[in-house]
């Protein structure tokens, strides 16, 4: 029952990432309030996604070597328990100041799930659909990812702006909780639990002489580094920037920052179009990225809502199209006895740009000024995608008759 499992799969995806990001926003604007700085901010945002540098490689060859669904159980259930534990500590009034360590340790635990839940996901879809409707099932999910990620800050912003600090991860805890029951229906062609041979380094040597070999894996994940730059600054720096220079209250910083989703959402629509209608998959990847850049560097110069929601909009928009063709064009490049190992590369990327993007430009926003860390964020955006252009001939010559005319595995 392809059709079935699928459906929950999809349903699973949607709760699991509000929940998810709304944990992430969470623990973001909670560190700016508890330390007031941009620059602890970044570090807790970075610890979140440090796991995945560490992580990301060995979670491939797990995901080609054991069941993929059990995968997903046992570290979806990481993401409810650190929401239940920072609620209960926030219920205590164990979270101060003087105990703002405990934060990074949090989203270290967090981020450890974070880096087999993502490839885990991507890598699961091949085994409840036939090769030939994995890319298309992919966009399908990435957009899923894509509008969890943008309502998040809506949802977070209304339950903050009535109620205290542990309401809202005791809610997100019960989001959680309910996005786990709906994987029980999940049934996968994963008919054994373990694949002999080759030890994990192996494997994972085998994944990277894979992604070596192909320059246009290589291309593809720099601009994924590229295009997901600016989730840093946005979740990192903006959220401050909207209160202490937009004079923005929690609801309306939440509001704010989910005018990027329904661009986002738009931007994934439409790159979904574009697998069937568009030719040029890899031009529209770089004039994307080289976009986002240079809206995310006016955004320092505006003060007013409906501007700044305008700007966001249309950068989300540009960034739909990034993020939901990349992994398409990855799991159509990678054969599926390789693909766990080749998504983790993607994980890495996916996770470690916003951590790195983050901490920088909050050290950036300490130093320099919020304002003035959104435009020279936007800046290295820009003049990255144009140098990307420069070095990826293969993404620049990118076609979706070439997608097609991938080898079914």
């Amino acid at each position: 029952m392809p059709a079935r499992s699928l459906s929950f799969l999809y349903i699973n995806t949607f709760l699991a990432l509000i929940g998810g990001n709304m944990f992430n926003y969470g623990l973001i604007i909670l560190s700016t309030d508890t330390a007031n700085s941009d620059g602890f901010t970044g570090l807790v945002n970075f610890t979140n996604y440090v796991p995945t540098l560490f992580l990301s490689f060995y979670a491939g060859t797990i995901l080609d070597r054991y069941s993929r669904l059990a995968v997903v159980y046992i570290f979806q259930s990481f993401f409810i328990a650190t929401s239940l534990s920072l609620a209960t500590m926030l219920a205590f009034g164990m979270i101060s100041e003087s105990t703002k360590w405990i934060l990074p340790m949090v989203a270290l635990v967090n981020g450890s799930a974070l880096a087999f839940l993502v490839p885990g996901r991507f890598a699961l879809i091949a085994n409840i659909v036939p090769a030939s409707s994995v890319p298309r099932a992919t966009m399908v999910l990435n957009i899923l990812v894509i509008v969890g990620f943008g309502i998040a800050p809506v949802f977070v912003g209304l339950i903050k702006q009535y109620h205290d600090w542990h309401v809202l991860f005791y809610g997100i805890a019960a989001v959680l909780i309910v996005a786990y029951v709906t994987l029980f229906p999940i049934r996968t062609s994963y008919t054994t639990e373990y694949v002999g041979g080759a030890s994990a380094y192996r494997r994972f040597h085998d994944g990277l002489t894979f992604v070596r070999s192909s320059r246009l894996i290589q291309e593809l994940l720099g601009f994924t580094f590229v295009g997901l730059f600016v989730v840093g600054p946005i979740f990192v720096v903006l959220p401050r920037y909207a209160r202490d220079l937009m004079g923005m209250d929690e609801q309306g910083r939440g509001v704010l920052l989910a005018t990027l989703g329904i661009g986002l959402f738009v931007g994934g629509m439409l790159a979904h179009a574009m697998g069937r209608r568009a030719r040029h998959h890899g031009r529209w990847i770089m004039i994307s990225c080289f976009a986002i850049g240079a809206i995310l560097s006016v955004t320092g110069f505006v003060r007013e809502p409906y501007p700044m929601a305008a700007l966001l909009i249309t950068a989300g928009v540009f960034g739909g199209i990034v993020s939901t063709l990349i992994p398409s064009l990855l799991q159509g490049a990678a054969p599926d006895e390789i693909r766990g190992r080749v998504l983790s590369f993607y994980t890495l990327a996916f996770q470690a740009t916003p951590a790195i993007s983050g901490f920088t430009i909050g050290l950036v926003s300490d130093r320099f000024g919020l304002e003035n860390a959104l435009w020279i964020a936007g800046a290295f955006i820009a003049a990255a995608a144009l140098l990307g252009m420069l070095l990826s001939p293969e993404l620049r010559g990118y076609t979706n008759e070439r997608h097609r005319a991938a080898p079914a595995n």
